[in-house]
């Protein structure tokens, strides 16, 4: 999982903990992670887990070969004659 819970001194004094997905890009909204009360740490780590999986498992790569031609996001229903499609 691609995900840190960063329990500092900031968040102490503020009850909250701070929960970051790694690996986004520059620039993306939760780059720097988002604070959550303590109470929430659990449901929101569920919520953010699944949400992860989904995106996960709806990227795949097209093999051609073994070589990777493209990769397959949702909704490309037409891969090609001689190419594979590995799911992620």
């Amino acid at each position: 999982m691609p995900f840190a819970v960063i329990l500092g001194e900031d968040e102490i004094r503020a009850g909250k903990i701070k929960i970051k997905e790694l690996g986004l890009e520059e620039g993306h909204p939760e780059k720097n992670g988002v604070d959550v009360d303590v109470s929430n740490l659990v449901s929101e780590l569920k919520t953010r887990i699944a949400a992860w999986e989904t995106r996960t498992n709806e990227k795949k790569l097209l093999k051609s070969n073994g070589t990777v031609v493209a990769e397959k996001v949702n909704g490309v229903e037409e891969v090609g004659k001689g190419v594979e499609e590995v799911k992620l």
